[in-house]
This record gives C-alpha cells, sequence and structure tokens, in this order.
C-alpha cells in the first residue's frame, strides 16, 4: 500500500537520487544540475514537498509545490482562480513508471491544495514531454497556452480545484437545476431517489436552507455542482430508529438533501461534501453525525455505508411531503 505524505529529512537523498536517475528518460529534460538534492532540500524546508513511500517506508517517487513569479505572470491563466500554486518536480522510481503514480499524486496533493484554500493549480510541462502531458490530462488538467521558458518550449496546463463554501442567493437557480435533474431522472428510471419532481426537493427548499444560513455548496470553475443542507434539526422519524450511538441533541448534525450534479458524477464530489460535514461537526463539538435516505435508494445506501456509516433502521413516515417512504437512518461517531 503506497501511503503519499510529508517525507523525512532522511529522504531527500533517495529523492535527489530518483531526480538524476529520471536525466535521459523519455521526454524528461532535466539536467544534471537539476533539478538536485537543494531543490529538495528547499521544498522540505518550505513544507512543499511530498512523496509516496511504499510498504517498507522508503520513497518511490514525489512532487513539489512552487510559487514560480515567472509562470505565475502568464496571461493564459484563468484569473478567478487565484490563489494558486504550481506543481513541479515530479518524478516516479525508474521501475514503478507507468503505473499511474504520478496520477496519483496529482490528486493527493490536489486535496492538500484545497485544505489550503487555493483555487487552482498549474503545471508546466515540456513540450517533448508526452508522458507528462498525457498523465496530467487524465487528472483534470487543461491546457491553457504555451511559452518558452526554462530554456525551451513549454505547455501551460491548468485545473481549476472545488472549493466548498456557505450558498449565496445567485446559487440557488443551479442548486435547484440539480434538484431537478435528478427528479427529472427518476421520473424517466435513469436513477433512483425516491424523490418527487415539484414536491421534494424543489427551489423553495433550497431558499429555506439558505434563509436558515444552513447551505452549503460545492463549486468549481465557477460552476456549482453539489450541495447540502447542515444543521442539528432532526426528522420527527429518526425517534423511531434504533440509534447505536445515543446522543444528546446538541452532540448531533444532520446533513439533509445531499445532491450532486450528474455533470459531476464520478469526480468523488459526493464524499469531499460528506468530509466537510464532518469536519463542520468537529468545529462544532458534535460527536455523532446522522443522515437519512429513501429505501429505495439502492445507491446512496452503499454510498453512506462505504463512508463509514451504519444504518440504525428503516422507518416508514411520510417525508416532506413524499408518502409511504422507508426512511433509512443512518449514523456515524466521530
Amino acid at each position: 500500500m503506497m501511503r503519499f505524505c510529508i517525507p523525512d529529512a532522511e529522504d531527500l537523498s533517495v529523492i535527489a537520487g530518483m531526480y538524476r536517475d529520471a536525466v535521459g528518460s523519455a521526454g524528461c529534460v532535466w539536467s544534471e544540475d537539476y533539478p538536485t538534492l537543494e531543490d529538495a532540500a528547499n521544498d522540505f524546508q518550505r513544507g512543499d514537498l511530498f512523496c509516496l513511500k511504499d510498504d517498507s517506508g522508503i520513497p518511490v517517487a514525489a512532487i513539489s509545490v512552487d510559487d514560480d513569479m515567472t509562470t505565475d505572470s502568464f496571461s493564459c491563466w484563468t484569473q478567478h482562480l487565484r490563489p494558486w500554486a504550481e506543481f513541479c518536480r515530479v518524478v516516479v522510481r525508474s521501475d514503478l513508471r507507468g503505473r499511474g503514480l504520478a496520477p496519483f499524486m496529482v490528486r493527493q496533493l490536489n486535496e492538500e491544495l484545497i485544505r489550503r484554500g487555493l483555487r487552482g493549480v498549474h503545471y508546466c510541462v515540456a513540450k517533448e514531454n508526452v508522458p507528462a502531458q498525457r498523465a496530467y490530462e487524465k487528472t483534470g488538467f487543461r491546457l491553457r497556452g504555451e511559452a518558452f521558458v526554462y530554456g525551451g518550449q513549454y505547455l501551460l496546463f491548468e485545473k481549476p480545484l472545488p472549493q466548498i463554501r456557505k450558498a449565496e442567493s445567485r446559487d440557488i437557480p443551479y442548486v435547484a437545476r440539480i434538484y431537478r435533474e435528478l427528479t427529472e431522472g427518476e421520473e424517466s428510471a435513469r436513477r433512483v431517489t425516491g424523490w418527487i419532481a415539484g414536491v421534494y426537493p424543489t427551489e423553495s427548499t433550497a431558499r429555506a436552507a439558505l434563509d436558515a444560513d444552513e447551505l452549503y455548496v460545492l463549486e468549481e470553475d465557477g460552476e456549482v455542482l453539489s450541495a447540502m443542507r447542515i444543521n442539528r434539526v432532526q426528522d420527527p422519524a429518526y425517534a423511531q430508529a434504533s440509534w447505536h450511538f445515543p446522543a444528546p441533541d446538541g452532540q448531533v448534525l444532520v446533513m439533509h438533501t445531499l445532491v450532486v450534479s450528474p455533470r459531476g458524477k464520478g469526480r468523488g464530489y459526493g464524499a469531499r461534501m460528506e468530509a466537510y460535514f464532518e469536519q463542520c461537526a468537529r468545529e462544532q463539538n458534535a460527536s455523532v453525525l446522522r443522515i437519512d435516505t429513501n429505501a429505495r435508494n439502492a445507491f446512496a445506501r452503499g454510498f453512506y455505508r462505504r463512508l463509514g456509516f451504519r444504518e440504525a433502521g428503516v422507518v416508514p413516515c411520510s417525508f416532506n411531503g413524499i408518502p409511504d417512504v422507508h426512511l433509512v437512518c443512518l449514523e456515524k461517531a466521530l
């Protein structure tokens, strides 16, 4: 099992050795003069050097974050993605190349940059380095331009990072659109949620959450692709569940109406929203998370199970105007 982490000081020589071994490989424009142990040490001192370690704790790949004033000034970058960072000095041990380790590191580092509050990332790839270009395209980077820099011709790639924030009034049409996408999919049998178009959820559902200051959205590159409501309000049906983690109301935080647009399917947004839900619970000193879903929604039940939730019961009820619902109550202790 590979572990993505910040290296130890004694790992720097191993990482520098990987730099040297990469010189002369397909597409690589590095030389004996760059990158070096000094580059690795500088990145390490800034807290901007990361690596993958194998089961024995030996680094097998590395990636750095840089703030290059030269590339930062290029006009091709999308300005609303500030603050941003630049990936650099990506290396994989020679015997492990071609196994997807570079894209894996990129995805892991994206999570770190999101935690740092950044909105976008850049990567400059030598034009002849086709393997690196393909690796970054697989992780959602898009080509923004080309420039002569570092003594050669480079392609300039960019990727927006998703941001979770409190919703604003301007977000309501987008959240309502996601609700429609999902309920219309229900009607056409493309997906099963147990919701009913025009009944729940609707635009008024989103507005009520916004008015209560409880609506959160995930935005990527200016587009809202996921939403949820977080508060301490438990549906009356919860009283009939057999909770394994009983807790007073003040210790329970509840997530309602988690939605992800079909346009954002497969990008991990649902898991990212749930992680934010957990973060909110810790910040609000809650020890138990609770959510619910319709028993018909097999996808949601499996999704929450994979995230560590357990089902505390299935309660027959009327739910938000929808009759004959079998409500699955789920819980997770922090």
